[in-house]
Parts: C-alpha cells; sequence; structure tokens
C-alpha cells in the first residue's frame, strides 16, 4: 500500500452554538492545529453557504490564530487552507482533507 495516507475519523452529533454546528466547529479548529504544523489543508463542506460560514469563521479567528485561507476559486494564489464545496473540486495535493460531507469521497 503506497503512499496511503493516514485516516482520522471524527463523528458528532450536530449542535448548534452561535453560527457554527458543532462539526464546523471541529473542522475550523482542527484547520488551525493542523496549519500550524505546516500541514496544507482541504475543507470540503456540503455547499456553498456552509463554506462561506466556515471562511467566515476562520476570518473571525483571534489574529494571534489567523489561518490563510481562500474560497475555491477566489484567489489565483496558493494558500495552506482551501474551502471547496460539492460542485468544486480541484486536484491540488494537500495533506490533509477535512470533509463535512455525508458520505466518502473518492478523489482524496
Amino acid at each position: 500500500m503506497k503512499n496511503m495516507k493516514p485516516v482520522t475519523f471524527y463523528i458528532k452529533n450536530y449542535y448548534f452554538n452561535h453560527e457554527l454546528n458543532i462539526l464546523e466547529q471541529l473542522a475550523c479548529n482542527l484547520a488551525i492545529i493542523e496549519w500550524c504544523k505546516w500541514k496544507i489543508i482541504l475543507i470540503l463542506c456540503e455547499n456553498n453557504s456552509q463554506a462561506l460560514n466556515i471562511d467566515k469563521a476562520l476570518w473571525k479567528n483571534d489574529i494571534n490564530a489567523f489561518v490563510p485561507h481562500n474560497l475555491s476559486g477566489e484567489s489565483p494564489y496558493s494558500v495552506p487552507v482551501e474551502i471547496y464545496w460539492q460542485k468544486r473540486f480541484c486536484n491540488i495535493s494537500r495533506d490533509i482533507l477535512i470533509s463535512l460531507l455525508p458520505v466518502c469521497v473518492e478523489f482524496f
């Protein structure tokens, strides 16, 4: 099994807290933690609305914990954290996939 990437699954129930549900909060926290380890991250959202919520939450993050990120197609420049939604997949190699989809993806 050549070049297999490790996988960690987090399964949580949905509970609303402010603007993000628990899975969206977890995705943001994991992105912050892994970016601090110099990882390149893809956050895969269910839809454009969820992607915008994640984007907004990362912008509201503490100034000392800023995470350089973009929505899919937002900029021609590469950033450590890219936020995608189902209809907008990308072929760029990433170290970590944070999937908020209810099903597994085959492209990573």
